[in-house]
């Protein structure tokens, strides 16, 4: 990164290096909030950075050089005064934007990093500005992300909370970074702010058969104390006491954790716990429910005393639900925890590539965000114990469970990775793989992102067949999602329909569930192919709509970002599409989708040997996806614009052997055996293809490939079409049956 104004930064123009720490800001959920309200949004920043950060920067010997909108960088040389200035930042954040709802907060991302800079007339150039802008990206909203120089180099304020994230494989930047995070305390959302209670007369609280005994610290369920955690008492005793509103995950955090930094999976263990404690669970939340996106909220009768007796036993008094919650029902959002993978090598030195790739699929597994993910220290005390998965799941508060072994032998390394449900104990899957060790941090990164990418598909059907199997009644936003996804994978007009209903339910039980409406903008993408080609403009300005709410909702969702970029393709709108997608790969790059997006907008543009390196990507980090039809055929498709008509013809056949197939790799290879001049096997191929699909001709195909940029492909494949004999506008009757399995027999003899 280049930096302008560099000969500012220390008030004279530099010659060679110089030592520098480097502060990047920027704003959290920035798209998010000018979606609400832009003309307030951009006034509030204005005022933070008169009435706070600009202050906060001079008091503590710092100069700003770049500022973007939401963003700012800032140099310093001083890291204690670095690290005071991020500190004050963030404690004035929170204390001056202090008047709104906690969906409305603004809170910034701080990276701090030391190191060399070098001057080049006016610019500033260096890593050190370049991992101080990755290390943001990982920081927690309201907290500050710094090296290990920063964090071993500060002396003052002492005694700070940093927490270790481990060694970060950052984007563009050749070496792992050993990162900390540091929360300040009061940094955390303003939903916490005040509502800490003073001294309380109150001895007692009651509801269901349940009383907590508030000067004993003490859960009673039927009469027996029910031992629990600190930090779970703490939690149930707060929500109790805030039952008139949702208690937002921040306001938790600053609460019972004080504002340290721990994982949204941990904070999902905690809430588990109390469910079970007071008789409660996540699927039926008779008395804590979570508002998705939102919080929680306790729900149930509550009785206040200050004499009950402890041992008396408690009659349950009548449940009710609180008439402003209205229809919204619970999120049921898969919790997963990945423990320490074994290493079965003789060589104990080679731990640390176990180490690294735990740590590796844990932070890929998590950038997937309908996945609560477990942090590495909530699951590594069971490292090398031999414990039930059951018992496992029960502790840490999970549903799924990871677990691999690595077998380094010479200059090869072999992985076996298990997923195994929590609660049933059953594997589910499991795979394993064989790498030489040209360069182990190399294959450590791409084996997380292979095992990662195969792991959330797998997750993805599981959840998808669960929900199916519910009964349809009382559902959730996240059940219809998932019922939803489960139509769509079909690709068929009634699926899609019915995946259209349940996503407008989802959005319907929690207008804020920024997945549903991502989801609603791809199925009005997948209808296109099945309407009137009249409808195609009206249906594309809709599905933009949705996928840009569903941005605005959470900018940091790969499938929302890769969602965008695929309308936008559609739209002939490339270079825009490109921008989405290559930002939905670069929040999560193990994300198949993608890859897959981006190989099809670059083919489609002209750019086919560029797509087809994506296309291949996508293929091997997913190759059981539900789409994997369309991988094939757009490969396919790759192929024949790049002439290579043989390899082009073997996907083809691949694709239209796959049950969810469509008509497009049976017309491609049509096309193809007709310019190859294969007579036989064109008339037996379009038989296929006119039986299947009566009525399809030139005209449809044409029709078919609008999104389609390069002129040139869509004609040659069109007058394949016609050498064929497959007519302009009509398809003529055909007689006599035709074996689709004698296209398998052909491409056995090729």
């Amino acid at each position: 990164m280049s930096v302008a104004g560099a000969k500012d930064l220390v008030g004279r123009s530099l010659a060679g290096r110089k030592l520098i720490v480097v502060l990047y800001a920027d704003m959290a959920g920035y798209s998010r909030l000018i979606g609400i309200d832009d003309v307030g949004t951009l006034k509030r920043l204005r005022s933070l950075r008169t009435s706070v950060i600009d202050p906060a920067i001079d008091q503590h010997g710092g100069r700003t050089v770049q500022t973007a909108g939401d963003s700012l960088l800032v140099v310093f040389d001083s890291i204690d005064g670095a690290v005071s200035c991020a500190l004050a930042m963030q404690k004035g954040v929170v204390a001056h934007d202090s008047t709104h709802a906690p969906d409305r907060d603004i809170r910034f991302r701080i990276g701090l990093n030391i190191g060399d800079a070098i001057a080049d007339g006016t610019d500033l150039h260096g890593d050190v500005v370049n991992v101080a802008v990755r290390l943001q990206a990982e920081c927690p909203p309201g907290s500050i992300c710094v090296s290990r120089a920063v964090r071993d180099q500060v002396r003052h304020p002492p005694d700070l909370p940093f927490e270790e994230l481990g060694a970060l494989n950052l984007k563009n930047i050749a070496r792992p970074i050993e990162a900390f995070v540091l929360r300040p305390a009061g940094a955390g959302s303003a939903s916490g702010r005040d509502q800490q209670s003073g001294p309380d007369d109150r001895s007692e609280i009651v509801f269901a058969d349940c009383a907590v005994d508030l000067h004993r610290r003490e859960l009673r369920r039927a009469g027996r104390v029910i031992h629990v955690e600190p930090q779970v008492y703490d939690l149930l005793v707060h929500l109790v006491r805030n039952r008139d509103r949702v208690v937002g995950k921040d306001e938790l955090l600053d609460t019972i954790w004080n504002g340290r930094v721990v994982s949204d999976a941990a904070l999902s263990s905690r809430i588990n716990a109390g469910r079970k404690a007071i008789g409660d669970d996540g699927d039926t939340q008779a008395l804590i429910k979570t508002i998705h996106r939102r919080g929680f909220r306790f729900v149930g009768v509550v009785r206040e005393t200050t004499n009950a007796p402890a041992e008396s036993p408690l009659k349950a008094p009548e449940r009710i639900i609180d008439s402003r919650l209205g229809a919204i029902e619970a999120s049921r959002k898969p919790s997963i925890a990945v423990l320490p993978f074994v290493n079965l090598s003789k060589e104990p030195d080679t731990d640390y590539f176990s180490y690294g790739l735990t740590e590796d699929v844990i932070r890929l597994l998590a950038r997937h965000r309908w996945l609560d993910v477990l942090s590495r220290h909530s699951a590594i005390a069971f490292r090398g114990r031999d414990t039930d998965p059951r018992a496992i799941g029960s502790e840490l508060g999970v549903r799924y469970l990871v677990h691999g072994n690595v077998m380094k032998r010479g200059e090869r390394v072999s992985i076996t990775v298990d997923l195994v449900s929590a609660v049933t104990g059953h594997q589910l899957w499991w795979d394993s793989y064989d790498f030489s060790l040209e360069s182990i941090l190399d294959v450590q990164q791409t084996m997380a992102q292979q095992i990662a990418a195969v792991i959330e598909p797998e997750l993805a059907r599981l959840e998808r067949e669960a929900a199916v199997r519910r009964p349809p009644v009382n559902l959730g936003a996240w059940d219809c999602y998932q019922r939803g996804l489960y139509h769509l994978w079909g690709f068929t007009s009634p699926g899609l329909a019915e995946g259209e209903a349940m996503f407008r339910r989802a959005i319907e039980l929690d207008p804020g569930f920024a997945r549903a409406h991502g989801a609603l903008a791809y199925v009005t993408l997948q209808s296109l192919v099945q309407r009137d080609p009249s409808e195609r403009p009206a249906l594309l300005e809709e599905a933009l709509g949705y996928g840009k709410t569903a941005v605005a909702l959470d900018d940091q969702d790969c499938m929302n970002l890769c969602v965008v970029g695929r309308v936008l393709c559609f739209m002939h709108e490339y270079e825009e599409a490109v921008a989405f997608l290559e930002d939905a790969i670069r929040v999560n790059p193990s994300f198949a989708q993608a890859y897959f997006a981006l190989g099809f907008t670059l083919i489609v543009s002209g750019k086919a040997r560029d797509g087809l390196t994506h296309l291949d990507r996508a293929t091997q980090l997913s190759p059981h996806d539900p789409h994997l039809a369309s991988f094939h055929t757009i490969r396919a498709v790759g192929h024949f614009a790049l002439g290579d008509l043989d390899i082009a013809e073997r996907f083809a056949r691949i694709a239209a052997r796959i049950p969810n197939a469509n008509h497009w790799p049976l017309a491609l290879l049509v096309s193809l055996l007709a310019i190859k001049q294969r007579s036989a096997e064109t008339v037996r191929a379009a038989d296929v293809l006119l039986q299947r699909y009566p009525g399809y001709n030139v005209a449809t195909a044409r029709s078919d490939f609008f999104f389609c940029g390069d002129i040139d492909l869509v004609e040659r494949f069109l007058e394949g079409l016609r050498h064929a004999g497959v007519p302009e506008t009509a398809a003529p009757d055909r007689a006599g049956p035709v074996r689709l399995a004698a296209l398998t027999e052909d491409a056995t003899a090729n």
